[in-house]
């Protein structure tokens, strides 16, 4: 009966310290273990930091292309507004010159300058003469065509057989433009055919030179035919 009655308690003994290590939860531990912690709310799992370079490295090139976007296309609005630019410049020389005269190729010159530089001789004492052809030259230009220059190596053979001849260049211009930058684009004309004459062999001290502008047209008319005669450089000589 007494040995009955022990087995029974200690049975009891044990049900109890089960329930009471169950009741213990989380709390519970076993040597050398333990429960995980459960992650609190709102914090983020760290990164190594060797996939924190390889995140780095991987987004560096499309910095580096977005940059680069935005650099072709304030290029290309710095273009655009440069084209704008030189548009209105090109606007406001036609409203000075309304015509032949282009304010960009003689801007060196002062308006004074262009009204008072006629040139170096006075055209009273040199004659014309049909020895020497006269030369045209396209809208707005001073330069010598594949043309003019043939024309004016017949001209210099002429002068070599006439040493002692002196001849005078006038430069002229159709009716576009104004009277001042018409005058200084008619000395270019002249001037350019000394130079090429003189690079013939003609001496320069030979050769004299005036601009006459717009104020004496070959040709009367308003049309692009007579404006291209008008455009040329006029021969007188003078003989000793």
């Amino acid at each position: 009966m007494k040995k009955r009655y022990n087995s029974s308690l200690l049975i009891f003994i044990l049900l109890a310290l089960l329930v009471l290590g169950l009741g213990c939860g989380r709390r519970w531990s076993v040597t050398g273990s333990s429960f995980p912690k459960e992650p609190q709310a709102g914090s983020a799992p760290k990164v190594s930091e060797k996939r924190a370079e390889e995140i780095s490295s991987s987004a560096g090139p499309l910095v580096a292309e977005k940059e680069d976007d935005e650099i072709s296309q304030r290029a290309d609005e710095l273009r655009s507004e440069a084209d704008r630019l030189a548009q209105e410049a090109d606007n406001l020389r036609l409203e000075r010159g309304k015509g032949e005269a282009a304010p960009s190729a003689l801007e060196g010159d002062s308006k004074e300058q262009e009204a008072t530089r006629r040139g170096s001789a006075s055209s009273g004492n040199f004659i014309a003469t049909k020895d020497l052809s006269d030369i045209l030259f396209d809208y707005d230009q001073y330069l010598l065509t594949e043309e003019a220059q043939r024309i004016l190596q017949k001209n210099a053979e002429w002068l070599r057989s006439r040493p002692r001849a002196r001849i005078l260049i006038e430069g002229h211009c159709d009716e576009r433009g104004t009277v001042e930058y018409n005058l200084a684009l008619g000395e270019r004309r002249a001037q350019s055919v000394k130079d090429y004459l003189s690079n013939l062999g003609i001496s320069s001290d030979r050769i004299s030179t005036i601009s006459y502008g717009k104020e004496k047209p070959f040709v009367a008319g308003h049309s692009e035919e007579s404006w291209a005669q008008n455009r040329r450089a006029h021969f007188l000589f003078q003989s000793p």
